[in-house]
């Protein structure tokens, strides 16, 4: 059985989800802030060892017209200092991430019943790193209903 940790990354923060390939189901966890990019390429690593993760799947940016973004560079580097710190043996696959944190915030906005539009709810969901773990999750689902298509 694959394990799977799914990733947003951002410049303040990385959203995390994980999941199997046996219930095909991304599950939001706690982000891990970006303020000390040591720190969070070393606790990352942590989880993929403790998660027994093999794949990670990580949203990259890329722009409307498919091309790539500042933001989706960016994410190639992290991925590249996160591959040091990670054994042999676990495998990085970037998927593009257009828009997935509009779809987390919808998500979020129906689970709650709130609104999510309200500038201090936002931020305050942002701080705590809700969207980007949501985020993570929707990168991370929308992997495995690839997946399960491609299987048909």
């Amino acid at each position: 059985m694959a394990n799977y940790l799914g990733l947003d990354i951002g410049r303040k923060r990385v959203g995390m989800s994980n999941g199997d390939d046996e219930l095909k189901l991304a599950l939001p966890m706690d982000a891990v802030s970006m303020v000390d990019r040591l720190f969070c390429l070393r606790k990352i690593a942590n989880i993929i060892s403790k998660l027994n993760a093999n794949v990670v799947i990580i949203g990259s940016p890329l722009n409307m017209d498919g091309s790539k973004s500042e933001m989706s560079k960016y994410v190639d580097n992290f991925i590249l200092d996160l591959e040091k710190f990670v054994g042999s043996g676990v495998v990085f696959v970037t998927v593009d991430e257009r828009l997935t944190s509009v779809q987390a915030e919808a998500d979020l906005r129906i689970a709650r019943g709130t609104k999510l539009e309200s500038h201090g709810h936002k931020r305050k969901m942002r701080q705590r790193g809700v969207i980007d773990s949501n985020a993570a999750a929707v990168i991370l689902q929308d992997y495995f209903n690839e997946l399960a298509l491609r299987a048909q």
